[in-house]
């Protein structure tokens, strides 16, 4: 069986598409070096008069605003690092955010965090949730879904922090003892 010339064509540019598309992948995800030097910092002529300016007003609402320079607003802006798509975005939670009204507090009594264990397993510390829903205690791992919807992110012995994976809120389920 031969191959004809219109597919033998077709495959090479096939191949030569590939090529190109893992090239640009490659480089686009491959990091340059940075060589970062520690430099006073110094405020922009614009910024200076802006200052200048609103000091000298005290503060009025007639404060004049002059037009800053690209050059001026880019020294203004952090520089631009790089960002690698293929690795997790990690957010932490502040601890004193849990106490506030930030985070929802969904606690019920048809839904209650009942508390946790704690135990090594292969060397490393694992938590172990249970929770009690709607009268049936549900046990889960803390990389575990719960009722397939909330990902355990804080857990301690008087409040579970979970992410709720179908509106994408941080919610707390407080501990009620019974």
């Amino acid at each position: 069986m031969a191959i004809n010339r219109r597919t033998k064509v077709l495959l090479l540019v096939l191949v030569v598409v590939w090529v190109i598309a893992i090239v640009v992948l490659v480089r686009m995800n491959s990091p340059e070096p940075v060589t970062a030097a520690v430099q006073p910092v110094q405020q922009p002529a614009a910024l200076q008069n802006i200052q200048n300016t609103t000091n000298n007003t005290n503060l009025s609402t007639n404060a004049q605003v002059s037009n800053i320079s690209l050059p001026d607003l880019q020294s203004i802006l952090p520089d631009a690092s790089f960002t690698n798509l293929f690795s997790p975005y990690v957010v932490t939670i502040p601890e004193e955010l849990v106490g506030t009204d930030v985070i929802e507090d969904i606690t019920s009594p048809q839904f209650k965090y009942v508390g946790y264990i704690s135990f090594m397993e292969k060397g490393k510390e694992e938590k172990k949730v249970f929770i009690l829903s709607q009268n049936q205690f549900i046990s889960a791992n803390e990389n575990d879904l719960i009722e397939s919807r909330y990902k355990p992110v804080i857990i301690t012995s008087t409040y579970l922090v979970v992410l709720d994976t179908q509106d994408g809120r941080i919610k707390k389920i407080s501990y009620i003892s019974s």
